[in-house]
């Protein structure tokens, strides 16, 4: 029985390992990359300390953010300082353990459009004979152009050539 508990125990040890990583949200399928950077401080006299702002493009909402201690010792520091998840910047404070010492993170940053999908929404408008196609940019503000009618033309007012 001691033997189990003693193992148990021993496996928790060596499987938790400290690090400052940080890994806040998902990156779906829809969103992209906006900020990939590997930032590093070479050791000083004083403990170094750097603020990173990142602001997406257009109008996104940053939905994760990933960032990794790239040094053997996983000792830097690393937090949020402001923004983040579903707003529009972020702000990270990168900090070495100590003074001599720098650090390595790597940070990676998705943002997904506030209109996703837009330009795809292929819908039927209540009744009518065209699919909702969206002009590009748009979303599905605009339904689309009319396709062909049964009967008549394009445009129903018009029958051009029809009789």
């Amino acid at each position: 029985m001691y033997f189990k508990v003693a193992l148990v125990l021993s496996l928790v040890y060596l499987t938790s390992v400290e690090s400052n990583d940080i890994m806040l949200g998902f990156a779906t399928p829809y969103s992209k990359k906006i900020y990939s950077a590997i930032k590093t401080a070479n050791p000083a006299l004083w403990q170094r300390e750097d603020d990173v702002l990142i602001s997406t493009p257009n109008h996104e909402l940053i939905d994760a953010v990933y960032i990794t201690d790239l040094r053997p010792e996983k000792d830097g520091i690393s937090y949020i300082e402001a923004g983040g998840i579903g707003s529009k910047t972020v702000t990270i404070a990168l900090k070495s353990p100590s003074i001599l010492r720098g650090y390595k993170f790597a940070i990676e940053v998705y943002a997904q459009s506030l209109h996703h999908g837009y330009g795809t929404n292929i819908l039927p408008v209540q009744g009518a004979g065209y699919p909702r196609a969206g002009l590009s940019g748009y979303g599905s503000q605009y339904p689309g152009y009319p396709t062909a009618y049964s009967g008549v033309g394009v445009y129903p007012q018009h029958n051009y050539g029809k009789k």
